[in-house]
């Protein structure tokens, strides 16, 4: 059984998107990212054999935000957790830690910020860890950290050293793997949502579905071009 996870932050203004928020101010950098959200969900359900959204802060409103989304879902239901206090690092060990420990085989991972990642990139990294090709799959983001990792076994400690939200996450995850004697498959680069440039770019690639690698995201295509219209009239 493959397990795909999602680390998603409960969208609320002022605390969510903050580097995108600077630009177009918090409600619309949180509305936005809620899209996006809804968007992962509803589109990975159909991507592997049970989905799990890592929340984050825990607390009531919060977590019955997130209840809303799974009771939209018609069958196999995506699992619901709240990410438990730490870092990034450790709460990035503790979702393999759980999820392997449950499946006994590979689990993925990705974060709330590419709602178009391109399905194929998922696919291709459970059938590398399946196919015993890799035991740490990563998906390059263009900011030098990453936004997709599986892995075959638990981290045992994988993640400790790591540099994260720097230009060095990455680098410092491969030498952390081969230090570790894993072996790495590294797939084409993706982008982040987290600067107003990035914005230009997934509304271009959402102009022509199904033309480019790029995912249909259609709740923050259409909330992203009725802001991109405000924003010309404004």
């Amino acid at each position: 059984m493959n397990i795909l996870g999602i680390f998603a932050r409960y969208p609320e203004p002022g605390k969510t998107k903050t580097r995108l928020a600077a630009k177009i101010g918090d409600k619309p950098a949180a509305d936005l990212y809620a899209c996006c959200v809804r968007d992962l969900v509803s589109r990975l359900t159909q991507l592997t054999d049970q989905l799990w959204i890592a929340s984050t802060p825990d607390m009531p409103e919060s977590n019955k935000w997130f209840q809303s989304l799974v009771t939209i879902q018609e069958e196999d239901q995506p699992k619901l957790l709240n990410q438990p206090e730490g870092d990034l690092g450790q709460r990035v060990d503790w979702f393999f830690r759980k999820a392997i420990d449950q499946n006994n085989g590979p689990a993925v991972l990705i974060g709330t910020d590419s709602p178009d990642l391109p399905s194929s990139r998922i696919t291709q990294a459970f059938e590398l860890l399946n196919g015993g090709i890799a035991d740490v799959v990563t998906v390059p983001a263009a900011d030098g950290g990453y936004v997709l990792i599986g892995m075959a076994g638990k981290p045992g400690g994988l993640f400790d050293k790591i540099r994260w939200s720097s230009p060095f996450t990455l680098l410092d995850t491969i030498k952390a793997v081969d230090s570790a004697g894993l072996r790495l498959s590294v797939l084409p680069t993706w982008y982040d949502i987290d600067h107003v440039e990035n914005l230009g770019t997934l509304a271009a690639l959402q102009e022509h579905p199904g033309q480019t690698e790029a995912a249909s995201c259609q709740l923050t295509a259409a909330y992203l071009k009725r802001f991109i219209e405000e924003f010309r009239e404004g």
